[in-house]
Formats: structure tokens, C-alpha cells, sequence
């Protein structure tokens, strides 16, 4: 989904802590992410490279983007079956996502970093992806929340 293992990815990753624990992944291909910020910079000469401008362009859309899925998970959870209102209180209150992380590397590097905490615990691992596309623009971007073992047993309880 993310390329070939060797081929270099750029990504912007967010632990969530709360009732709900995991990682957040913004990833995109080079080109992608170069032409992401030439839009949001407002710039009409071509992004050759990551500097700091750039980065902080990719971090913020990473931190709007998990702002917004964390937000929509967390009105969404309460209504995944549970009765009880002591926990659609809990659920829905508590998930924060930390400062995004820039990452540049291969493929492989990056999801063995993301998917190590499940690895340990189990021989599955529930990835959600959703492609994010901006209109008229040729951009691949992915974006994952990978929750952590007892987040993925509480979301389990949670669904019908």
C-alpha cells in the first residue's frame, strides 16, 4: 500500500494517548509531500528539498487531519453499541494526539516503528487506512491509526 519496502516514504506520526492508545500516520510519497507544501505555501517554483518550512507545512496537515479523525472517532464511539453512559462519558473524552513527528525513510523502517507494539502482542495487526485526496491534485497521501493492543480489545468490546 505504501510502496515497496526500499522505496524512501516521508510521514508525519502521532502517538495517541487516552482511553484510546495508539499511533497516527500521515505518509506520503516525496513528490507528494513536495507538492502539498508548494500548494499550502502558496509558492509557484517547484519544492526540491525538506526544509524546515516545508516539514512544518506536512506537520500541520498531519495535525489537522488526526485532529479531525480523533475528533470523529471519539463522537462515533459511544454510539458503537455501548448502553452503559458511564463509559460513552469516558470513551469520548480522553483521546489526545502528541506534536507530529517528521520521518523520512524507507518504507519498511517506518511500518516495523509503527507496528512493533501489536507485533509484541499479537500475530494480527488491525491497521485503519483511508487515502486522503486533494482536489485536481495528482497526490497519494495515507493515513493510518494503528491502536495498541488494549485499545484494540476495548474498540473490540465496543463494536456490535
Amino acid at each position: 500500500q505504501l510502496g515497496t519496502p526500499d522505496a524512501t516514504l516521508c510521514a508525519c506520526l502521532m502517538n495517541v494517548t487516552g482511553l484510546i492508545n495508539g499511533q497516527l500516520l500521515f505518509a506520503f510519497d516525496e513528490q507528494s509531500g513536495f507538492c502539498l507544501s508548494e500548494t499550502i505555501l502558496n509558492r509557484s517554483d517547484s519544492v526540491q528539498s525538506w526544509g524546515e518550512l516545508e516539514i512544518s507545512a506536512a506537520k500541520e496537515t498531519a495535525n489537522i487531519v488526526g485532529c479531525a479523525f480523533l475528533n470523529s472517532l471519539s463522537r462515533s464511539l459511544p454510539q458503537l453499541g455501548s448502553t452503559d453512559e458511564s463509559t460513552v462519558e469516558e470513551v469520548g473524552s480522553d483521546c489526545m494526539p502528541s506534536a507530529p513527528v517528521f520521518l523520512r525513510d524507507y518504507a519498511a523502517a517506518i511500518m516495523q516503528s509503527v507496528l512493533l507494539d501489536q507485533a509484541c502482542c499479537s500475530d494480527s495487526v488491525v491497521v485503519i487506512k483511508s487515502d486522503l485526496r486533494i482536489a485536481e491534485l495528482p497526490l497519494l497521501f495515507h493515513f493510518m491509526f494503528v491502536p495498541d493492543a488494549e485499545s484494540l480489545d476495548k474498540l473490540s468490546r465496543l463494536m456490535p
